[in-house]
């Protein structure tokens, strides 16, 4: 059974694929609304907000850390702006997006390693 329950990813490859787990979730979610309402963009605002204020603050309410929530929904937000950039051909976007998650990701495991 997965557990969805938030931890402290204490050690770098658990908190780096749970980072680049997010970014995929942003990602399909704005291709396939997108994909629905025919229009990037505005799929890519929806995903990230309905994230933000759907399941993060739920976790908040549950009492989750913030800093954690902060990076998973910047994660989210970055895979559903790479998707909306790609889809209209935007490739810097795209890299601007990607160079964003990067930082992220080597922050982030420096500092758990």
């Amino acid at each position: 059974m997965i557990d969805l329950s938030p931890v402290d990813h204490a050690d770098a490859y658990q908190w780096a694929s749970t980072l680049l787990a997010h970014t995929t979730i942003g990602l399909a979610l704005t291709a396939a609304l997108g994909a629905l309402i025919r229009s990037a963009w505005p799929a890519a605002v929806i995903v990230s907000l309905a994230y933000t204020l759907g399941w993060e603050v739920w976790w908040q309410a549950l009492g989750a850390g913030l800093a954690d929530a902060v990076v998973d929904s910047a994660a989210v937000t970055a895979g559903a702006v790479i998707a909306a950039a790609a889809w209209e051909r935007k490739g810097g976007a795209v890299a601007a997006a990607l160079v964003a998650l990067a930082a992220v990701l080597w922050r982030g495991i420096r500092r758990r390693s």
